[in-house]
């Protein structure tokens, strides 16, 4: 038989069987919903984005009239004046963003769980409140979310189970197979040839359904490179659960054994072992790392502002030699005013929370490297995780985002002490300076 041929038959035999129709249409339903819910999701954080950095900004021209009109702040806060380092640099609103990628369309991965936008100050830390501890995305599942990626790697083999389960099981069953042998020479075309056609069907189905919601979303314009990268592993995917099909088919177990063989194969590969995976890594390197910087944030804190004003100038001035030359620096301490004394301590816990979190991050990638060691027998969770690389959603993403807001603290204490231990007056000129400091 030629491909056409074997085309036709597949085509006749899936509009003849009720169960694979229903099969496809759950998929679509599910694929377009998941579509829908990523679309949505990074609709909702660009308009949040925008609308934070609208009232940011009329927040920063309200100061910038302050100063040039010689206005120390608002009326009913007279404590408040922009004319020195620390309210000026408040002011000048600083924000760290994760601009969604547009790839998130397809693949939410964690981003449903992380903050994706942080007003960044002199106490931020990179694992405040408002940013979410990780929730994986089985997790999200339990809770009713689902994204793109999720329905491709764990319920598109699903879907290919039920439209080949019955490929040479159904044949051994009704003692047909003798007479496919008589008339082909071997039983292998015949499987070979249905898995194929069904191939090509699934992957013309799956080629339509990532254009379209590219196409609708806005995807494929903004970043086609990166959803050739995207599909074309999809495509692999599938068709390496194809090709495992068909070696399973060729052991010729009978119809009933052989969708049971199948369907044992997708319960281990995408449940079985990530699911012992997860559970190894969760025993390995237990959620605790998070207790060294509740301790630095309660303990530390009150131990370093409990240490002589000296030895905390000699340990900022180390990591700071800048602040050696500045005006204060050269006065004794009963000279030094509160307000740069107290600075000094808070630069003192920047740089401690900045070696906090560097251990906690440094334990976040022992942990990853230990799951990355296991994708040559868990290679589902890997492929997982290289789409959601491709969309900016996974680990290694939010990871950058914590290192941004860690760092753009540090460096607006840096910037903050120097300029009040030199006794600055802000005027227009250094607030602009400090807008522009996280590279706005």
């Amino acid at each position: 038989m030629s491909l056409i041929n074997y085309l036709k038959w597949e085509w006749v035999n899936f509009v003849r069987s009720p169960y694979k129709i229903i099969a496809v249409v759950l998929f679509l339903v599910a694929a377009g919903f998941s579509i829908y819910n990523g679309n949505a999701l990074r609709k909702k954080q660009l308009d949040t984005i925008e609308k934070v950095q609208l009232n940011a900004v009329k927040q920063i021209e309200t100061t910038k009239e302050w100063i040039k009109t010689n206005q120390k702040g608002p009326e009913d806060r007279p404590w408040v004046d922009v004319q020195a380092p620390f309210w000026a640099m408040w002011h000048a609103n600083h924000f760290a963003n994760k601009v969604p990628s547009p790839m998130m369309v397809f693949a939410v991965g964690q981003a449903e769980q992380f903050g994706f936008y942080k007003r960044v100050n002199v106490w931020s830390t990179a694992y405040d409140g408002d940013l979410a501890a990780e929730i994986s995305n089985p997790e999200r599942i339990a809770l009713g979310a689902l994204d793109f990626t999720f329905v491709v790697l764990f319920l598109l083999p699903l879907l290919l189970i039920v439209l080949c389960f019955t490929i040479g099981g159904y044949e051994f069953d009704k003692q047909v197979s003798k007479l496919i042998k008589i008339q082909l020479g071997s039983q292998s075309p015949w499987i070979f040839g249905r898995i194929i056609s069904i191939g090509i069907y699934v992957t013309g189905l799956l080629i339509v359904l990532i254009l379209l919601s590219a196409m609708s979303t806005g995807v494929f314009s903004e970043a086609g490179s990166t959803l050739i990268q995207f599909s074309g592993l999809v495509l692999l995917y599938t068709w390496i659960w194809l090709f495992l099909i068909i070696g399973l088919i060729h052991l010729q177990m009978g119809q009933t054994a052989q969708a049971m063989a199948l369907t044992l194969i997708w319960v281990i590969f995408t449940i079985v072992i990530p699911g012992a995976v997860h559970q190894a890594a969760s025993l390995k390197f237990p959620n605790n790392l998070m207790v060294d910087f509740l301790d630095a944030k309660r303990e530390d804190s009150e131990s370093i502002y409990a240490i002589e004003f000296p030895e905390v100038f000699q340990q900022v001035a180390q990591s700071l030699p800048e602040l050696t030359t500045t005006k204060a620096a050269s006065l004794p301490d009963s000279l030094i005013n509160s307000v740069a004394k107290g600075g000094l301590y808070r630069t003192e816990l920047a740089f401690h929370m900045m070696e906090v979190s560097e251990k906690i991050e440094k334990g976040f990638e022992e942990k990853n490297s230990f799951i990355k060691a296991s994708y040559w027998f868990n290679p589902i969770i890997g492929i997982q995780n290289y789409l959601f690389g491709l969309a900016e959603t996974d680990y290694i993403a939010y990871q950058n985002y914590r290192k941004q807001i860690q760092g753009s603290n540090l460096d607006l204490c840096k910037t903050l002490i120097l300029d009040e231990w030199n006794e600055v007056k802000v005027d227009l000129e250094k607030f602009t300076v400090y807008e522009g400091l996280l590279g706005k």
